[in-house]
């Protein structure tokens, strides 16, 4: 959670902490009263309690999916970068990911794709399945003659 995301959480919860006061003052205006045209008093402080719970609640909702979203585009290589790139130039190529490690990027591969010479899955060359093992460089043409499949796992 970065700064500005923990601003707004205690702005959030100061905004809930006034409406529970609204609230008990709410009751405690009305709580001895028995003629409803007394109680308009406190009804109003209590439906203006919830209307500041919810509007904090919802800023807080809208602007976490926001942030949400915009670290979505960067880790998928959509936003545009602070090199002064205007808005009609196309967003970079995005990197492929490791999918069992989300965070950390596979090195650029030295050949598209490979695979083993008796396998039936396509993978990428930093793969941990073929790690270690004679796997050969595929050209685009031989994925499909040997009707192989993407590996689950580093998904080329």
């Amino acid at each position: 959670m970065g700064p500005a995301q923990g601003r707004l959480t205690v702005a959030t919860a100061g905004a809930n902490l006034l409406a529970g006061v609204l609230l008990g003052a709410a009751y405690v205006s009305v709580r001895n009263e028995a003629v409803l045209a007394r109680q308009v008093g406190g009804l109003e402080l209590a439906a203006l309690a919830a209307v500041v719970a919810i509007a904090a609640d919802l800023g807080h909702i809208v602007a976490t999916y926001r942030a949400v979203v915009t670290g979505r585009r960067w880790l998928s290589g959509i936003a545009l970068t602070s090199t002064g790139a205007d808005r009609s130039s196309p967003a970079p190529a995005a990197r492929p990911l490791n999918r069992l490690w989300p965070l950390n990027p596979l090195p650029a591969p030295a050949s598209p794709a490979v695979a083993l010479p008796a396998g039936t899955l396509v993978h990428h060359p930093a793969c941990a399945l073929v790690g270690g093992k004679n796997a050969e460089a595929l050209a685009p043409g031989a994925i499909t003659a040997r009707r192989l499949r993407p590996c689950p796992v580093c998904r080329p």
